[in-house]
């Protein structure tokens, strides 16, 4: 190994990544939009709800036990990705509750929000 190895992603990755998947999940909500009034079947209807509800505990109980920006970032990288899952889920699984999986994933998405990863060590 030539030790780059546990070298973590500057603070501005970690921010340009946030921006990037918030406006992306901006324009999925644009662009994205069900064709025809189709309703959502009972069974997937609030399957959506699972990748938020992942997303809410690596946010809250597994980010803040690492001390390590090497090792947050790859962390940091799955609860966006579940958060963004939560609104694609919601578009093609419950179009009925598109709006509401929207509002959801953007919360879900701003509980992320960089901050934290200053205070993390390199």
């Amino acid at each position: 190994m030539d030790g780059t190895s546990n070298r973590s992603a500057p603070i501005i990755i970690w921010w340009i990544l946030w921006g990037a998947t918030l406006a992306g999940l901006a324009a999925f909500y644009v662009f994205l939009k069900p064709s025809g009034t189709s309703e959502s079947s009972a069974s997937l209807r609030f399957l959506p709800l699972v990748p938020f509800l992942v997303a809410v505990v690596v946010r809250w109980l597994v980010v803040p036990r690492l001390q390590q920006r090497s090792r947050a970032f790859p962390i940091f990288v799955l609860g966006v990705a579940l958060s963004e899952a939560c609104a694609l889920l919601g578009v093609f699984l419950a179009p009925d509750l598109r709006v509401l999986y929207f509002i959801l994933a953007t919360v879900s998405l701003l509980q992320y929000l960089p901050i934290f990863a200053a205070g993390l060590e390199d």
